[in-house]
């Protein structure tokens, strides 16, 4: 694809600072935050995300950083990547994970036309304080090709791309407050009442669900053992039924689980053509649950993205390419070896996501993504962990070309 459209300082402009740890950015973002009234924790997490947002800039060549030109295609598939690898430092670290959403999006545009295409309403608003900020950075600093915008030049640019490139009342606030006039004297008290709510807790997805049963069972156990033990027979009589049931709830469980998961395994069979596979599986999982949407992914870790190979829709529509590349990056290392689940909000649909890993050489090579309508038993979840090996056979590798196609190729 080519390269995003020229932004009044959100591209290019900004990339020979590579870390800006303590640049003027944080600045911005913390004074404009602290003005408008944000809470002071979520200003101190602000101002961290400011400071930390083009951590991934380390691994991008000095040659592309200070180039005095306009980027090549391969040199801007390479740019697109640091605000991903930065949120993937950034959830590394405990005190920083928060601000890995906000600043994954800082080259996002108002109008869904930035570095991802992320739809506006996906975008949260910790983002827009970053892309204001940064881009009046940007557009007010020297660079290697260009002379930095005067101050109330650079203001004008921001004004002039409020509600395209810019979150509207935050480029108000940030204009008045760089003018040197109150933000709220500017804001409506319903827009300074949004930006109050800013905030960069972030909503983890909810691993593989353990089953409480065998904890009750243990416990009626260990209760009825020591109501024996002290002689309080009449006691013991509740434990041991509560172990009874949870013992009987576990045994159905799992025969509900063997039974799925050999009926999925049998859809995946080796030999048919992975759309024929997908659909049987699909349909086979539908049988025992509410499937709304479910599709198959590829995976590419080395630029954290991937495809859409195949889908189906049985009771809804998919969520939206972009903002399940852009979930994806942020969660997969959680689905090595394990069905992640999460809430349909987390992607921008309704219902309950379960995403299955596909293992590639060594490495994850996709997802399988499923939206059910509703919540499930725990039956379903363990049944399509049992099935992930044969999930491979929905994702076969890419032909690669054979040596004679090699040689060939390189004689010419």
């Amino acid at each position: 694809s080519p390269p995003p459209k020229q932004n009044t300082g959100s591209q290019p402009d900004d990339i020979t600072s590579p870390t800006k740890l303590q640049g003027p950015v944080a600045g911005y973002v913390e004074r404009l935050a602290a003005q408008v009234g944000v809470p002071s924790a979520e200003v101190a997490r602000l101002r961290w995300a400011a400071r930390l947002h083009d951590l991934g800039k380390i691994v991008i060549d000095e040659a592309t950083l200070r180039k005095d030109g306009p980027l090549d295609l391969a040199e801007w598939e390479r740019m697109r990547r640091h605000p991903r690898l930065s949120a993937r430092f950034l959830l590394r670290f405990k005190f920083a994970a928060a601000a890995a959403r906000a600043v994954e999006y800082h080259h996002e545009r108002y109008d869904g036309d930035g570095y991802y295409a992320i739809p506006a309403a996906e975008v949260p608003l910790a983002s827009h304080f970053l892309i204001v900020a940064d881009s009046y950075d940007a557009m007010t600093s020297d660079r290697p090709y260009r002379r930095g915008l005067a101050p109330a030049e650079a203001l004008e640019q921001i004004e002039a791309g409020s509600g395209t490139q810019f979150h509207p009342s935050v480029a108000k606030a940030f204009v008045a407050a760089q003018r040197g006039t109150d933000p709220l004297a500017v804001l409506t008290s319903e827009e300074a009442a949004a930006l109050r709510r800013v905030s960069l807790r972030a909503q983890r997805s909810r691993m593989l669900r353990g089953s409480g049963m065998q904890e009750l069972a243990v416990a009626g156990i260990v209760f009825a053992l020591a109501a024996v033990g002290l002689h309080h027979f009449v006691a013991a009589i509740p434990g041991a039924v509560a172990a009874l049931c949870a013992a009987e709830c576990l045994r159905r469980r799992d025969s509900l689980r063997g039974r799925l998961a050999v009926s999925l395994s049998q859809a995946l069979i080796a030999g048919r053509d992975p759309d024929t596979a997908f659909r049987s599986f699909v349909d086979r999982l539908a049988g025992t649950t509410v499937v709304n949407w479910a599709g198959v992914m590829r995976w590419d870790d080395r630029v954290f993205s991937g495809g859409l190979e195949r889908e189906v829709g049985l009771s809804g529509s998919g969520p939206e390419p972009a903002v399940l590349q852009t979930w994806l990056m942020r969660e997969h290392e959680s689905a090595e070896g394990r069905v992640v689940l999460a809430r349909g909000e987390e992607i921008g649909c309704h219902g309950v996501v379960a995403v299955a890993p596909i293992a590639g050489d060594g490495d994850v090579s996709g997802f399988v993504v499923i939206v059910f309508g509703h919540s499930f038993g725990s039956h379903v979840e363990l049944a399509l962990q049992d099935c992930l090996r044969s999930l491979s056979q929905l994702l076969p590798e890419e032909p690669r070309p054979s040596r004679q196609r090699l040689e060939l190729a390189a004689a010419r």
